[in-house]
């Protein structure tokens, strides 16, 4: 039987080799959703499945032993590789060395990239085989074929998608065999992702006709498949919240209540989260009250512009108003929102700018999740910027969302990075002053400080400026991940500055020995700097401030960028105590 070793190329936007041990706790850390079903189904058919994870590789020379060691039985291999836009370069890369090191070993290629791009993959003359859309039923199809006595010939396979997706077994959980981190920190652990069904109604021309391309119409599986899932995880792994991966799992109102009702007549106490859209939630109030009965405690939404034209041009077909309600009807049911939101849009003006930052300063999200609008294959506006001349030169891999760098010409950047700094301002700032004011309220007179940096190094300055303004006699340590760009200096401030020798500013990022180091110090105070609102990353230094503090005597607060100081991080919709 031809073994099957998939390989995930999970290590590009800079993210990198070791981007999970090193940091102690994992990153980009849900399974691959095709990959895990795609394992699940050749193992139910008695296919032995590898995989070769990049992002917990040390290098190159580590994933060379990998491959050496899927070689060691004798037997065929077939190694897979899922292909994201931007993991393209990578993907390359791995191919180069796999022919390197055994050149008769097939590979096959499956995911957005390959079916949306397929002409020119095939002209690149990478793979020896391409399954575009759905892989679970085509690439056992192709293993058995090998296994035959005239292999088939190299080329396009059109995967096919499965009738029924409850005949699908669940997801392999083994094959990743890692601990999944939550969207947000409200979702207790253990965290496990979730995908209900494929596809989407809806006609965004930045998602589709991508979307349907890979999926057709949507396919959902039954509440009761769902559940039995749901059951498995609880019993084996003590699941406690989930987030459904699905483009938008609300768009099937029956479907929720009878989830809804399978929950509660199952007795499972389940915090989850999904996608939704604003015109749903403002058609379905109903709907979102039982689902918050239900455990639903977040919802991520496409607001996307706070611009009508804009919004039409995008073909959301949403309004500046529905925004807006939604958000209203989320906060009355106590659901917190992942707001996803752009700048850069083709067209987009100024004043239409603004008036994202206006509606966004109303919807008062936990969590921010902006970008810059970017040009993907297979999509209509994608097309859009092709014929109008938009498009950048640059590689795939630099086809990433995040709001760092220009994404297509014509845009004022610098104006957009402004846009988006002041869309994540809910009112105005305490006065300098107050910070003492708040130290007294919590009980501290702080001799020494410690401020940990987990925002940008423009905002931690403001921080450092402040207390040191405040407290000229204090002194003030700060601990900073070790980069490039790092500014801070032993000049920067009055006290001591420790560095992290890490990308990632996690709770395993510092060593026994600078742990160490650090509790030599008596600390009245270690404090976490970070946003007003949620953002994914803070429960990391909070962890870190925890394990200094502990048994010591100093407290672990947060100091946001409105100067509001607390024990414990504040939502922009709550009250400072």
């Amino acid at each position: 039987m031809v073994k099957v070793v998939f390989i995930y190329p999970g290590i590009s936007c800079g993210v990198g080799f070791k981007n999970q041990e090193s940091a102690g706790v994992t990153t980009e850390t849900w399974p691959h959703p095709g990959m895990a079903l795609m394992s699940a189904n050749l193992k139910k058919n008695g296919v032995e499945v590898g995989l070769i994870d990049l992002r917990r590789l040390s290098g190159w020379e580590d994933f060379d032993e990998r491959v050496r060691a899927a070689l060691v039985g004798g037997e065929t291999v077939l190694f897979g590789l899922s292909v994201l836009t931007v993991n393209y370069g990578v993907v390359k890369q791995c191919i180069e060395r796999l022919r390197a090191l055994t050149p008769d070993s097939p590979i096959v290629g499956g995911g957005p990239h390959v079916t949306l791009m397929t002409d020119e993959v095939v002209k690149e003359e990478l793979f020896d085989y391409i399954i575009t859309a759905e892989g679970e039923i085509s690439i056992l199809k192709l293993v058995r074929d090998l296994d035959g006595d005239t292999p088939p010939p190299k080329g396009v396979i059109r995967g096919e998608p499965a009738a029924n997706l409850d005949d699908l077994p669940f997801f392999d959980r083994d094959l990743f065999a890692f601990e999944e981190q939550p969207v947000i920190n409200l979702l207790p652990k253990p965290f496990m992702t979730l995908v209900a069904g494929r596809g989407c109604l809806y006609h965004c021309t930045f998602c589709q006709p991508a979307e349907r391309l890979m999926f057709g119409g949507v396919r959902n599986r039954s509440p009761e498949n769902v559940i039995e899932e749901i059951k498995i995880l609880v019993d084996r792994f003590g699941l406690k919240s989930t987030m459904f991966q699905d483009d938008c799992l609300t768009q099937e109102r029956d479907w929720i209540f009878a989830f809804c009702d399978q929950l509660d007549a199952n007795g499972i106490d389940l915090k989850w989260s999904c996608q939704a859209r604003s015109d749903i939630i403002c058609q379905n109030e109903d709907m979102i009250e039982r689902m918050s009965k239900s455990g639903c405690i977040a919802l991520s939404i496409g607001f996307e512009s706070g611009s009508d034209r804009v919004l039409k041009f995008l073909g959301k077909h949403t309004t500046r108003e529905q925004n807006l309600t939604a958000a209203e009807i989320c906060h009355r049911y106590g659901i917190n929102i992942i707001a996803n939101y752009m700048f850069g849009i083709p067209t987009e003006t100024e004043e239409e700018a603004w008036q994202t930052v206006s509606m966004m300063q109303q919807i008062r999200p936990y969590v921010y999740l902006c970008s810059f609008f970017t040009p993907t294959p297979g999509t209509g506006l994608y097309t859009y910027c092709e014929r109008k001349g938009l498009l950048i030169d640059r590689p795939w891999e630099e086809y990433s969302r995040y709001p760092d760098s220009e994404k297509i010409k014509g845009v004022d950047y610098e104006l957009m990075k402004r846009a988006l700094a002041e869309s994540q301002k809910v009112r105005n700032v305490l006065e300098r002053d107050d910070i003492g004011t708040q130290m007294e309220r919590l009980g501290v007179t702080p001799k020494r400080i410690l401020l940990l940096r987990s925002v940008r190094n423009d905002q931690f300055q403001d921080a450092i400026n402040d207390f040191r303004a405040v407290y000229p006699d204090t002194q003030l340590d700060i601990l900073v991940p070790d980069r490039k760009n790092n500014p801070f200096t032993p000049a920067t401030t009055n006290g001591e500055v420790f560095t992290v020798e890490d990308k990632f500013f996690h709770v395993n990022s510092l060593t026994t020995e600078q742990y160490d180091r650090l509790r030599q110090n008596t600390y009245d105070a270690v404090i976490v700097t970070c946003r007003k609102t949620y953002h994914a990353g803070y429960e990391f230094p909070e962890m870190i401030a925890d394990r200094l503090v502990s048994g010591q005597g100093g407290q672990r607060m947060y100091f946001n960028e409105y100067r509001e100081l607390t024990r414990g991080f504040v939502h922009a919709t709550q009250d400072v105590a």
